[in-house]
């Protein structure tokens, strides 16, 4: 039996800036904006190995882990692509958090003599938070005159908005996932002739 610790500690910030123009497309003022976050994560491990017989183990793990979500998919930033069709707005998401993963495996591998080994897993895991590009159809947002120029996120009617694509990184509810590992033979090829 083999058992391990992992611990990892998780520190961000950033700073940009939040540029707002006015009804005419036109500079009118600059805010600095910023934030931070971070987390601990305490992540075990164990490994049990039997012995079927003289030359067969079967080798059960249990592991936790994790998955950070991309820096840039954390800051809080907004950009716009006019030129798309329908118009494209991509959010950033404060709010992530790590995709955190309960691992179990079970390996069963026989060695053959002199040299060999066959070996077959299953395996399976429980995602909590996990992480996926998430897009919404139909969303208002500030919109463009024909020459690209921003109609003034500062205007709130609807006459100076139009519908657009927002496309964000989100969480969504826990899955499972399951499958085979590993398939594996390998031999020694003792039929080729020797060396000269």
């Amino acid at each position: 039996m083999q058992t391990g610790l992992r611990i990892e500690a998780t520190d961000d910030s950033y700073q940009a800036n939040k540029v707002t123009l006015d009804t005419n497309g036109d500079w009118f003022k600059t805010e600095p904006i910023g934030g931070s976050g971070g987390y601990i994560n305490v992540l075990p491990s164990i490994q049990l190995q039997y012995r079927l017989q003289q030359n067969t183990n079967l080798r059960g793990t249990f592991g936790i882990g994790i998955s950070r979500p991309n820096f840039s998919d954390i800051v809080p930033s907004q950009q716009i692509d006019p030129n798309a069709a329908p118009p494209l707005v991509v959010l950033g998401n404060p709010a992530l958090k790590p995709t955190k993963a309960n691992n179990y495996d079970i390996l069963l591998e026989h060695y053959f003599r002199p040299f060999g080994i066959l070996q077959a897993g299953f395996f399976y895991k429980t995602l909590s938070d996990p992480i996926y590009p998430t897009t919404s159809l139909s969303v208002q947002f500030p919109a463009f005159t024909s020459n690209n120029r921003l109609t003034g996120p500062t205007a709130t009617s609807p006459a100076s908005r139009q519908l657009g694509t927002a496309s964000v990184v989100s969480a969504w509810s826990p899955q499972r996932v399951r499958g085979v590992r590993k398939l594996q033979l390998q031999r020694v090829a003792s039929y080729l002739p020797k060396r000269f």
